[in-house]
């Protein structure tokens, strides 16, 4: 799969978080995997990221104060999640 990089940054507060159509997150407890990366989280991180991959969207805010927004900050980057206007 390719992803396309985000282009603006948007500051995670005042975002919507969305997947990106080919992202693929799956978990299993507090263990995720995303395109191919696995990682295990605290169980607080764990129950927004089981959310933002059942909903496939999350508002940025309530990901914006814990541990999590440098890993959405890295999904941007990579093309994973897409930060829209709120």
């Amino acid at each position: 799969m390719v992803f396309r990089r985000a282009g603006s940054r948007r500051p995670l507060r005042r975002s919507l978080v969305r997947l990106d159509a080919k992202t693929r997150l799956l978990y299993r407890g507090a263990r995720f995997f995303i395109n191919g990366e696995s990682m295990e989280l605290n169980r607080r991180n764990a129950v927004l990221l089981r959310a933002l991959a059942d909903r496939r969207v999350m508002q940025g805010a309530r990901l914006a104060g814990t541990g999590l927004a440098g890993l959405i900050s890295r999904w941007q980057r990579q093309g994973y999640v897409n930060l829209e206007k709120a």
